[in-house]
């Protein structure tokens, strides 16, 4: 920071030492200073000296405050004096000869890196196409010929994708409303059918109202972003999706991350964040963001225990159950459900509805002024067409079935531990990951190659989700952003559905077993 010149500042302090002065002889509570009542300065340096600076005859008089005041003013000056004074530098003069030769020598850096890593070459090398439905088996083409093969890599949990009366749905959208919206929900890109899932999904989630975005993402960035500002104080699991992150970055807050479900290291933050404000005396706002059910793990959030740190230090909670909505639960409303917890538990739920609800953008569900703030601050919301009204519709049959008591949860809870069975009996080098009831599910391998670095696990697995598809049976390999403060584990993501038949699980099972076998073997 630069310093103010001394000369002027030491001129400045004594001008107000005077007058100080002078008004402190005009005070009857302050004895009078004789020298200042003068027409004229009286003779020698002495009197001069109290005429100008009458303060002098006060500290002769043994006033204790006025002591302090100007001995502390005194040693300012003296700090002042001898601090260094900023002197900025003299600006480069280049001749136009120079000019020239820096352009002409100026090489632009490369909107992409000239050379790709190996991993993410083997992520983008091989990207599977689907040539039907998705739906438990699905057409591919593999070794140069369309196959038909038994589906573990979707997201359609609840095997909404392909159900006639959710694809009827869109049809008849279709034909009364056309194929877009053509503009942003506040000008005239609102329909009727926006609003009626908005109040579906509120009643599903059990809150007062919830706000339909464009895409998941937005949802994500928009929502947050809409509520925690430059100031405020954001602890995030480090096994959240790489969109929570670029909220929590938009959003400019203070941000740190605690170990994924680790309740110890919470508490250790959120002491952290409690004992910094106090020191500095300030109050903002405080957010623990979590998913309900992790996508890159397949576990479910100690909630109950979150809430009870929440409490304790002054924290509010922000959920992201994109994957658990329609999936966890007796009645598939969440985690909130699952473990028994009323909504006013968390101040808002994000759910990306194209993971369960066959349809594409995003709710986030919360009290009246929650969905009102993002209104007119959900930058996701305000500045993106919306979502076209078919998508809209499909979406709102798939939460009319579920608030009509199907048994899809039930039957996909059950199915993913079933699978889950099937995979631990008969599996070897692969350790089965998650929740039990969680139909996302991740393989690792087991310690015995933990002498293997992660981009030789990565190409480990990618080789046993090449086998298995040659045997039938469609996996994934999980992906992250290198960039993620905390990549996962290497894992195979492997999903189930509840439409999924036994013997499609018996089979999909036993391809898998094959596969790694073959694989893993090779390597000892």
């Amino acid at each position: 920071m630069a310093k103010l010149s001394m000369v002027p500042l030491f001129s400045l302090t004594l001008l107000l030492l005077a007058l100080s002065g002078a008004a402190l002889c005009e005070d009857s509570s302050v004895p009078k200073c004789e020298g200042a009542s003068a027409a004229q300065p009286p003779e020698g340096w002495y009197g001069t000296l109290l005429y100008y600076f009458p303060f002098l005859t006060i500290l002769e008089e043994g006033v204790a405050v006025h002591t302090i005041i100007y001995t502390s003013l005194v040693i300012a000056i003296i700090y002042l004096l001898v601090q260094k004074s900023y002197r900025p530098e003299k600006p480069i003069v280049l001749t136009d000869e120079e000019i020239e030769e820096c352009i002409s020598e100026y090489v632009p850096q490369p909107l992409v890196p000239r050379e790709v890593s190996d991993r993410i070459r083997l992520d983008t090398e091989k990207v599977p196409v689907l040539k039907s439905a998705m739906d438990t088996v699905v057409r591919m083409e593999v070794g140069g010929e369309e196959r038909e093969l038994i589906n573990f890599s979707g997201f359609n949990f609840l095997g909404f994708a392909n159900d006639r009366k959710v694809k009827d749905a869109g049809i008849s959208a279709l034909r009364r409303y056309g194929p877009g919206s053509c503009g942003p929900r506040q000008f005239y890109g609102t329909f009727d059918c926006h609003l009626e899932l908005e109040e579906k999904m509120a009643k599903f989630v059990g809150t007062a109202t919830s706000i339909l975005y464009a895409s998941g993402l937005a949802t994500q960035t928009s929502a947050v972003s809409a509520f925690a500002k430059r100031g405020d104080f954001l602890l995030i699991d480090n096994g959240v999706r790489h969109g929570i992150l670029l909220a929590a970055k938009l959003s400019r807050s203070n941000t740190r991350l605690f170990k994924h479900n680790d309740m110890q290291d919470l508490e250790v933050q959120m002491k952290a964040v409690a004992a910094e404000q106090k020191r500095k005396r300030t109050l903002t706002r405080r957010y623990v963001v979590i998913e309900g059910l992790y996508g890159c793990y397949g576990d479910v959030a100690a909630l109950p225990a979150i809430r009870d740190l929440c409490d304790t230090y002054k924290f509010r909670i922000i959920l992201d159950d994109s994957f658990g909505l329609g999936v966890l639960g007796p009645t598939g409303r969440g985690v909130l459900e699952h473990h028994n917890l009323p909504v006013s538990t968390v101040e808002m739920v994000l759910a990306d509805t194209g993971i369960n609800f066959t349809t594409i953008g995003g709710i986030c569900a919360g009290k009246q002024k929650v969905t009102n703030h993002q209104r007119l601050n959900g930058s996701g919301y305000c500045f993106s067409a919306s979502n076209p009204p078919y998508y809209v519709c499909t979406g709102i049959e798939c939460v009319d079935q579920l608030l009509s008591g199907s048994d899809r949860v039930p039957r996909l809870q059950r199915n993913a531990r079933e699978f889950r069975e099937l995979l631990a009996a008969s599996v070897d080098g692969l350790n089965i990951g998650g929740y039990e009831e969680s139909p996302l599910i991740h393989m690792y391998l087991t310690e015995s190659f933990d002498d293997h670095s992660t981009l030789e696990k990565h190409h480990l697995l990618q080789r046993i989700v090449d086998s298995a598809l040659l045997k039938g049976v469609t996996l994934s390999r999980a992906k992250s952003i290198e960039t993620h403060p905390v990549e996962p584990p290497p894992s195979i993501r492997v999903t189930v559905t509840c439409e999924h038949t036994r013997e499609q699980l018996e089979k999909g099972a036993a391809a898998i077993a094959e596969a790694a076998k073959e694989v893993l073997a090779s390597t000892s």
